[in-house]
């Protein structure tokens, strides 16, 4: 079935600056199904995933494949409907976003694969001095003053006009050889359909100029 909404995301080591894959992200018509794969810039796959949002739009079930490790995992529709699972938090942010917008405080409990319980977060507005004029930029930690003072907060940068992220400060999604997950920097761009043919593999750098009302399925 063909995608409706393209967006490719560009992934870099924090610590170095170093390239270290990009994520390219598809969804169906409705927006139900989504997935995303892992490249490495020679265009070889790395990794993928899988998510179905016939549920609550913030608690997909889930298929996560590391090709280079030969592992899967999956996630499935849990028991408790407060819960935000996984890429479900880029919707559960636009659920909230007058009150992120306004200053105000957001607490949810957070699902990640790997885990069999959840995390106690908070999102709040980040007004941080390089947050563009026409974004919203949110940082979200741990919801314990004494556990976040250890723990460096994601940082979010979601544009104001079509709430769409484009830019994602935190831990990676691809694990190093020795199982750590290092931070990285994620950029990301949305594609119009006609440019998703047009990308070069071989460069590091995406240039497109058109934005659509896609959805990042991270």
């Amino acid at each position: 079935m063909a995608s409706e909404t393209r967006a490719v995301g560009s992934a870099f080591d924090k610590a170095s600056g170093k390239f270290l894959y990009k994520e390219l992200h598809r969804c169906l018509i409705d927006e139900k199904y989504c997935s995303v794969e892992y490249r490495d810039n020679a265009g070889k796959l790395l990794a993928s995933k899988t998510l179905d949002y016939r549920g609550k739009p913030y608690q997909p079930s889930l298929v996560v494949k590391d090709y280079r490790f030969d592992s899967e995992l999956s996630v499935g529709p849990p028991n408790d409907d407060a819960l935000v699972v996984d890429a479900g938090f880029d919707n559960f942010v636009r659920s909230r976003w007058e009150v992120l917008n306004s200053g105000g405080s957001v607490q949810f409990d957070f699902l990640v694969p790997g885990r069999d319980t959840p995390i106690a977060m908070r999102a709040d507005r980040d007004n941080r001095e390089d947050c563009d004029a026409g974004a919203l930029c949110i940082q979200v930690g741990l919801d314990s003053w004494l556990l976040a003072r250890f723990v460096d907060p994601i940082l979010l940068t979601y544009a104001s006009d079509d709430r769409l992220l484009l830019r994602y400060d935190g831990p990676g999604n691809l694990a190093s050889r020795d199982g750590s997950m290092p931070n990285v920097i994620i950029y990301y761009e949305h594609l119009e359909t006609q440019d998703w043919e047009l990308l070069d593999w071989g460069s590091e750098d995406l240039s497109v100029n058109d934005w659509t009302e896609s959805r990042i399925a991270r």
